[in-house]
């Protein structure tokens, strides 16, 4: 009965988002329209003799391919004839930096006469082209890999990425392709290859997001098959391995419900099969894992009024970052029914809500909530609640003071739904997978520099460090004396002219308390960064990985 009400639901909620769209604008004929766009693509390095005229440079510009005109204007919100709609033209500037391949973007008017203006869309380009070798050592077994990764393929926008590594018993291997406009559309097609030693994947993704304030409608559809060993961690020390087939369906339609694009709905289906099969059955007593067929119907309903402002020298050292702020509530109302051929009948609850302040000029607070459950037979199960609160405080120019706390609580949850402790992205001093359990805190500082040494656009930053966290499995585990805590310090590299300006990151942690040890960690990207975008937010953010 209840998966006939959700079908009858969805026949009302979703005709009109599938109408074509065109972006709304504001004003009456009385006001400017756009006589003519004129687009400027520079090269990643200025070759003027008085600018950038040495020779590594000029190379670099030559090897580049620059990216085509139609690329940019294919982004374009606006079109000749169009009123001038100031809003249309920050969010063109937004959706063309966010491509990553290009450095920055400005899209500015310039006024002809009181019924007519141009406008100037202005970008740079990146080196986009990441060619690199890995060798390590560990345990008397060496590692050598190589990738090839290319996010602008011959400056027409589409990625590509392969990588191979190998030791003397395993091997790896990745291959994956992104084309962001099919036929200059609107839709994205994604498609990831993994082979490893333990198994492999396939993940294909179609997409059409919300890509505009007023865009009026989105749609995505999700396909993942995986096989091969996955592993499990009952208790520190330990793990158990086991033979895994998965396949995971997802697709979902949204559509835009007000004139002020704040307000969305949408409805989702999500298909998951899975079998678990153990290699030793007497691993069988220590973990309950058996098949499972999830067939679930979702509605939402979100909110999203946000304003942006641009900040350098939070994460990325002079690159112009977007930063949200505002506030996002997403609400979540599912049902899982044998109708659909799942193996029994339940209803889900979800709810996500993030909010950005800007204070005193300096001051960013970033707080965000998420929660999620299943209700059946009057029992609550799957509970799974993850609060985090974010702060930088600008100390100067380029002195950032940075905090990052976050709690995850779990109850009731399947066993494979697992939490770490440490890492490169949790507590420093302490391996990936030495802690386990389905509960934790972690709470880290950051003192963050960003100096004016530069080697051809490379420049050199640093930071000091303090990481402490908590992990258990159930309430009566959790001991305070169980504290982890360790502290460094780090380097920083960064390039404003290479794809996504991506930090790399080296970190040198020291124990203070707990089995932690000294530890060198080496990653890209900031260990947590400014806010993500939250603009144009899908109802089912976590569907495409939009949060």
């Amino acid at each position: 009965m209840l998966g006939k009400i959700f079908l009858i639901v969805i026949l009302f909620v979703l005709p009109k988002g599938m109408q074509g769209e065109t972006p709304l604008s504001s004003g009456q004929n009385s006001f400017p329209r756009i006589r003519n766009i004129k687009i400027v693509i520079h090269d990643i390095y200025e070759t003027e003799p008085d600018k950038r005229a040495r020779f590594p440079y000029r190379l670099a510009n030559t090897l580049h391919f620059k990216t085509k005109d139609f690329v940019v204007r294919r982004e374009l919100l606006f079109r000749r004839g169009d009123v001038v709609n100031d809003i249309l033209l920050q969010e063109t500037e937004r959706n063309l930096r966010n491509l990553l391949f290009f450095k920055d973007a400005n899209v500015r008017k310039i006024n002809i006469n009181q019924q007519q203006v141009d406008v100037l869309v202005e970008v740079e380009d990146q080196w986009t082209t990441v060619i690199g070798t890995k060798f390590s050592r560990e345990a008397g077994e060496s590692l050598f890999g190589i990738r090839l990764e290319e996010y602008n393929v011959g400056g027409f926008g589409q990625t590509i990425k392969f990588s191979y590594s190998q030791t003397k018993a395993r091997s790896y291997r990745e291959a994956a392709l992104m084309e962001p406009r099919i036929l200059n559309t609107r839709w994205s097609f994604t498609y990831i290859h993994k082979e490893h030693f333990d198994g492999h994947s396939d993940v294909v993704i179609l997409h059409r997001p919300f890509y505009s304030q007023f865009s009026r409608f989105s749609s995505g559809v999700y396909w993942e098959r995986f096989e091969g060993e996955r592993y499990f961690y009952p208790d520190v020390g330990e793990s158990l391995a086991y033979d895994s087939e998965q396949a995971t369906f997802k697709t979902s339609v949204s559509r835009l419900l007000d004139s002020n694009g704040w307000w969305r709905s949408g409805v989702s289906f999500f298909s998951l099969s899975k079998k678990d099969d153990y290699k030793k059955p007497e691993d069988r007593s220590k973990v309950e894992l058996s098949q499972v067929k999830l067939r679930q119907l979702t509605l939402a309903l979100s909110y999203a009024k946000l304003t942006y402002i641009k900040e350098t020298y939070l994460d990325r050292f002079a690159r112009t970052e977007d930063v949200s702020l505002g506030q996002v509530v997403n609400l979540m109302l599912g049902c899982t029914s044998r109708f659909y051929g799942s193996n029994d009948n339940s209803v889900y609850l979800g709810m996500i809500w993030d909010q950005a302040w800007r204070m005193w000029n300096t001051h960013y607070l970033y707080m965000g909530f998420y929660t999620s459950c299943y209700f059946s037979g009057r029992t609550f199960r799957k509970l799974w609640h993850e609060g985090s609160v974010k702060y930088f405080w600008r100390l100067g120019a380029r002195n950032t003071l940075v905090s990052n706390f976050c709690l995850t609580l779990g109850e009731r949850m399947p066993p494979e739904r697992q939490l770490f402790l440490g890492g490169i992205n949790a507590i420093r001093g302490l391996e990936e997978k030495q802690l386990v359990g389905q509960n934790r805190w972690i709470l880290n500082l950051e003192d963050r520099f960003f100096t004016n040494l530069n080697l051809f656009d490379f420049y050199l930053g640093g930071i000091f460090f303090i990481d402490v966290g908590n992990i258990w499995f159930s309430t009566s585990d959790f001991d305070w004396k169980s504290t982890c805590a360790s502290a460094g310090f780090g380097l920083r590299l960064g390039n404003s002219r290479v794809y996504g300006s991506k930090v790399t990151r080296l970190d040198f942690a020291f124990p203070i308390h707990g089995p932690v040890k000294f530890q060198v960690c080496f990653a890209t990207g900031q260990f947590f960064g400014a806010f993500k975008s939250l603009s144009y937010i899908n109802p089912f953010p976590r569907l495409f990985g939009e949060e």
